[in-house]
């Protein structure tokens, strides 16, 4: 018996992804070896957040970039950012 309802089925749809041109797939960073000894990561993404315009804005952790994203309706946006400039 449980107090709170049931949860209701829902179906996820991708809202975004990782262009091919930001994924890393030449070199492993520091934070890969400490982290997933023995793996390639091309990314590993924490920390979302919406800001007021509707951009979902995400933290590159083994990379220490920040990368957002725009709402499907305006198109893909994927800038990435390192140390507050974009590159």
């Amino acid at each position: 018996m449980s107090l709170y309802p049931l949860l209701q089925e829902t179906t996820a749809e991708v809202w975004t992804r990782i262009p091919e041109g930001f994924r890393i797939l030449d070199r492993v960073s520091n934070w890969t070896r400490g982290n997933h000894t023995g793996q390639t990561l091309h990314s590993f993404l924490e920390g979302p957040c919406f800001d007021s315009a509707g951009n979902l804005w995400v933290v590159d952790i083994p990379y220490g970039r920040s990368s957002a994203s725009r709402p499907r309706q305006s198109g893909p946006w994927w800038p990435t950012m390192t140390a507050g400039r974009t590159v």
